[in-house]
């Protein structure tokens, strides 16, 4: 939907042009007014504007001057100039100015709908252009290393997505294939002597780590990398497939490496202990295993060599893609903080590290988008599903563990209370007796109670939230109307009853749309036309004071409208419906 604005001095140009067309049919969904320059920049500065359509001659700041200042600040809005003088020399300098169309004053509407129609498919075609195939690919293309590291740091901080749209990401993106396959991570950590380059060399570097890691690992490995959020490079590898029976034999290996990573946690899926001895004698997984260290190893000696600068290497265990990934990329931070530490040109792998602890943290709690942020963007459909998701996770591994229990609780209820007192509320106000269970020394002894409780404290939060949405919207819809109302004589532009409400335009009006299901503008109309059918059947009044009353300049203005809406003129309208009416001391009543 397109938004117009109209600017002309005499107002019953702008009345007439704004209110007698059906605007909205044609796809335009708010039509702004302003009677001087001046009014139509404030408007501007505030409102995406896609079709401009002023008068030359104005006091102060003329037309043409306006096209020139909207050139050179709002480039995306066309100008159509609209004047009462047929000189050729005012459309050359119009042109000049970026003019798209030029009308000459009196227009009619039919001649203004098929300038703004011609202006309309313009905008659109130009769209068409920027949105083509041709023009996406080559922006993708010159984007591609940044979308793609993007994504896999979506990956590596627990983002969640289906196996049909993982796929579907890294096609778009041309990721290599990793999908059901097994991967390890090297972590990479530039050290002291890199962090002296300021921001752009220093990328320059990692650009160059990122090339020696692809011509190390690439003759064996799929490749894919990033910049992760703690600065480390963190390059996952994926071993390269064949066909036939050697592909057989390497998925043999992905399959004895996989056992060998839940090995690293003592437990196989069925919680009994692996085959340690069985696996360590497969000599491809030790070869495999080997390589991979090697050429990570390689990997720091060049840096070294090539760069003259020192890293720090970690390589991690293996797993399953997608969903071992974030889990690996957890532990090899871990080590990197209990191992490393601030230590400097350290390589060092997860095989060293000694038995995982039995307890291990909840995954799906603190996978991005947190409850937090999805509570702040309003998506509840997805808090919704986060907190089923976290309520599986600890009932398939934590169900009799007090400890996790009081975890998730602390978390929930925290982020409960920090999106109600955003709001400005107290969290006790809106939850009543729900509100007693975080003062309890030991709110919930089973996860069945907690989930209850998350889920009836999440309904009456979403509850309060929607009241209020609604009465905010009802509240400014009653605000607007009754400014108008009071108003209908002078300057009720969208602008003016945005000032008044203290609301952006553009916000006002979608939210009174929302509401109301119909435009200020209409409104407004609609209003005048009540009003003018009143005062005609009720008042004395005559027919060029009932315009003034209702904001028109001139009463040819006002009978064009009036006459357009109820299909006669203001006195044959008046003639139809003649009310007798008594004089008070010779005097008509007042309104």
């Amino acid at each position: 939907m397109y938004q117009l604005l109209i600017v002309d001095d005499e107002m019953h140009v702008v009345e007439r042009l704004s209110t007698t067309m059906d605007w909205t049919s044609m796809g335009i969904e708010t039509v702004h007014r302003a009677y001087s320059a001046d009014e139509a920049l404030t408007i501007l500065s505030t409102t995406t504007v896609d079709i401009l359509i002023t008068d030359i001659q104005m006091p102060g700041m003329t037309g043409l001057e306006l096209i020139a200042v909207v050139r050179e600040k709002w480039k995306k809005t066309k100008c159509i100039l609209l004047s009462g003088y047929a000189d050729f020399s005012y459309a050359q300098e119009a042109i000049q100015h970026g003019t798209v169309d030029y009308l000459l004053k009196p227009v009619s509407e039919e001649q203004v709908q098929e300038t703004v129609q011609r202006v309309m498919n313009q905008i659109q075609s130009e769209w068409q252009e920027i949105l083509s195939h041709q023009r996406i690919q080559h922006t993708l293309k010159e984007h591609l290393p940044l979308l793609k590291g993007n994504l896999l740091n979506k990956l590596l901080q627990g983002r969640r997505y289906g196996a049909a749209r993982w796929q579907q990401k890294m096609e778009e993106l041309n990721v290599p294939i990793f999908n059901n396959g097994v991967i390890a991570l090297v972590l990479v950590r530039m050290e002291e002597h890199f962090l002296h380059y300021d921001a752009h060399s220093l990328s320059l570097f990692e650009y160059a780590v990122g090339n020696i890691a692809e011509e190390l690992f690439a003759p064996q490995y799929e490749l894919w990398h990033c910049k992760d959020a703690h600065d480390y490079l963190v390059f996952m590898l994926k071993w390269k497939g064949a066909s036939g029976a050697e592909h057989n034999e390497i998925q043999s290996v992905d399959d004895a490496v996989l056992g060998m990573n839940k090995d690293s946690m003592h437990l196989e899926e069925d919680g009994k202990p692996s085959p340690k001895d069985d696996l360590c004698a497969s000599s491809e997984l030790e070869e495999r295993q080997q390589h991979l260290e090697r050429t990570a190893s390689e990997l720091q000696k060049a840096v070294n060599t090539f760069l003259k600068g020192k890293v720090s290497v970690l390589v991690s265990g293996w797993g399953s893609f997608p969903s071992d990934v974030s889990s690996i990329y957890n532990q090899a931070l871990s080590l990197f903080r209990k191992r490393i530490g601030s230590e400097h040109d350290i390589f060092m792998t997860t095989q060293e590290e000694p038995a995982a602890e039995s307890y291990r943290t909840l995954q799906r709690l603190y996978e991005l988008p947190s409850l937090t942020q999805l509570l702040e963007a309003g998506r509840w459909a997805e808090v919704e599903d986060k907190l089923r998701a976290v309520y599986e996770e600890i009932n398939e591994e934590w169900a009799k563990s007090q400890e996790h229990v009081l975890e998730v609780f602390y978390a929930v209820s925290s982020a409960f209370s920090y999106i109600t007192h955003k709001n400005g509320r107290q969290l006790s106000d809106l939850i009543g007796e729900d509100y007693l269970k975080l003062t309890e020394g030991v709110p919930f002894r089973s996860i069945g109670l907690l989930r209850e409780w998350s889920f009836r404290v999440l309904g009456l939060l979403k509850a309060d939230m929607d009241k209020e949405v609604k009465d905010s919207r009802a509240s400014v819809v009653h605000r607007v109307q009754q400014f108008v109302e009071l108003h209908l004589s002078g300057d009720v532009s969208l602008q003016a009853i945005a000032d008044h409400v203290y609301l952006h335009p553009v916000y006002l009006s979608k939210i009174y749309k929302l509401e109301t299901k119909r435009n200020i503008t209409d409104y407004v109309f609609h209003l005048r036309m009540e009003k003018a059918a009143y005062l005609l059947k009720n008042s004395h009044d005559k027919i060029y004071e009932i315009a003034e009353k209702l904001g028109y300049q001139r009463a040819h203005s006002f009978n064009h409208v009036f006459k357009k809406h109820y299909g006669m003129t203001p006195q044959e309208y008046r003639d139809q419906n003649a009310v007798t009416i008594p004089f008070v001391n010779g005097l008509p009543p007042t309104l």
